[in-house]
């Protein structure tokens, strides 16, 4: 039944009831022949009528796919399956083919690099939704051929975290044939913020040919393109800097990440990324800048880590006239801990709202003896019998009091957390599920502050 047509003639009656082929071999005196078939167990050949060398496949469509006949979606289908193929491709009675052919790393541009640039952009706004914000040309010939492009996405987490805008990808071609689209295994992890398509004829496909395997190949493919990336930022931050820097503001979560994966990313970079402070966002030179005006130490970093305390950090470092740093987004708290290993002259001094001396004044042994009363009631009031009442000194004077999470607060709300990751097996889950629903209060630290009047008059 298949003979010579093979899988792909057998697969078009997935959406044909009937298919009906008409051919003409090149050769002056071979007939035309007609072969014609509905899916079943026979067929019909007989003498075709066809005078020129060629072949003609008409599908019968079936009502139940006849919205494929749509020529919005046939282009669509056309480019993204067969944009590549070295054949044109015509719908209906156009004059231009509605397949690229030939991709722009199929040509040469040694003579004119920035043609090639130009070519990029074309293809990728026709590909894909968002705008590059720079191109990375692929052209990889060393332990495995990759051609293709790489590119900046314009789509990303301004926040630091995980979501479906921020995860990297790419489509997928084998000596121009389409494989997958959307692959997320081919970059390393770090390059979220980067898509683009690849062909590579090394690559080894699944055995319907609709994915690739993760093998040794992909492994080496994968950090020949994390080289190829680093390659690109590093150039970029040498000979491009305002435009790297324009970038940076919109990736620069991303690129501390890929900062930790290389020394030499890492050393162009460290003085140019900006992080969040409570005095707005800038670089570090900037952060050592206005901490000498604030007559703060000039070989210390301050910073803080814990996620969701921007606004109290702010709020009692601001009264102090403290500048310090928000690293509790993905990736900056290594990345400050590797910048002071690169600056052995540069302090980090992790603040924590737990334990802090330069925001939290302790209390004289009497005063603390004053107010023990005080604590006896609140500890009677809190929900939660772990939680800790203690009376310090903080500015601005006119808060009251403050609550931060205990420690055991924090390994419970890390437990929850952990919880979400899809990785933990379901019976697993299931378990932590029942215990952490037992924990109906999360245990916490209650500061109360002694300067402030309403505090004081409590204690009379």
């Amino acid at each position: 039944m298949i003979g010579q047509f093979g899988i792909g003639l057998l697969s078009a009656f997935i959406v044909a009831d009937k298919i009906v082929i008409e051919t003409c071999s090149w050769k002056p005196k071979n007939s035309a022949w007609r072969w014609e078939s509905q899916g079943d167990k026979t067929y019909n050949l007989e003498l075709g009528k066809r005078k020129e060398p060629g072949t003609t496949a008409t599908l019968h469509i079936t009502d139940n796919y006849r919205d494929m006949l749509n020529m919005a979606d046939l282009s669509d289908a056309i480019r993204k399956y067969a944009d590549f193929l070295p054949i044109p491709i015509y719908l209906n009675d156009d004059e231009v083919p509605v397949n690229t052919i030939n991709a722009p790393w199929h040509r040469d541009y040694s003579l004119n690099p920035q043609a090639e640039i130009e070519d990029l952009k074309i293809l990728l706004r026709k590909r894909f939704s968002d705008t590059p914000l720079s191109i990375i040309p692929v052209h990889i010939k060393s332990s495995y051929q990759v051609d293709g492009v790489l590119y900046l996405s314009g789509y990303g987490a301004l926040d630091g975290t995980l979501n479906a805008y921020s995860i990297g990808f790419v489509d997928i071609y084998q000596s121009r044939m389409f494989v997958m689209e959307a692959n997320r295994d081919i970059l390393p992890l770090w390059a979220r913020f980067v898509r683009g398509i690849i062909d590579s004829p090394a690559l080894t496909l699944t055995a319907s040919r609709d994915a690739i395997q993760k093998d040794k190949i992909q492994q080496e493919i994968q950090e020949s393109l994390g080289k190829a990336i680093i390659d690109h930022l590093v150039n970029l931050s040498q000979n491009d800097l305002a435009r790297f820097q324009e970038i940076c503001q919109w990736h620069h979560y991303d690129f501390k990440g890929v900062a930790l994966q290389s020394d030499t990313f890492f050393k162009q970079i460290d003085d140019l990324v900006p992080f969040h402070t409570n005095q707005g966002i800038m670089n570090l030179p900037a952060y050592f800048e206005e901490s000498k005006k604030r007559k703060q130490s000039q070989d210390e970093i301050l910073y803080f880590d814990e996620s969701g305390s921007a606004t109290q950090f702010d709020l009692l470092c601001e009264a102090r006239n403290l500048l310090v740093i928000n690293a509790s987004h993905l990736f900056e708290s290594k990345f400050l801990e590797r910048y002071g290993e690169f600056h052995r002259d540069i302090r980090l001094r992790q603040l924590d709202l737990g334990g802090s001396d330069l925001i939290f004044e302790p209390l004289s042994t009497q005063e603390e003896q004053n107010y023990r009363d005080l604590k006896i009631d609140l500890m009677q009031v809190l929900p939660d019998s772990r939680s800790i009442v203690k009376i310090v000194r903080f500015k601005p004077e006119s808060i009251p009091a403050l609550t931060v999470l205990s420690e055991a607060g924090r390994r419970q709300k890390e437990m929850k957390d952990r919880i979400k990751n899809p990785a933990i097996d379901g019976a697993i889950r299931d378990l932590l599920n029942e215990v952490m629903e037992s924990e109906k209060t999360l245990p916490i630290t209650l500061y109360v502050n002694a300067n402030n009047s309403g505090s004081t008059e409590l204690t009379v």
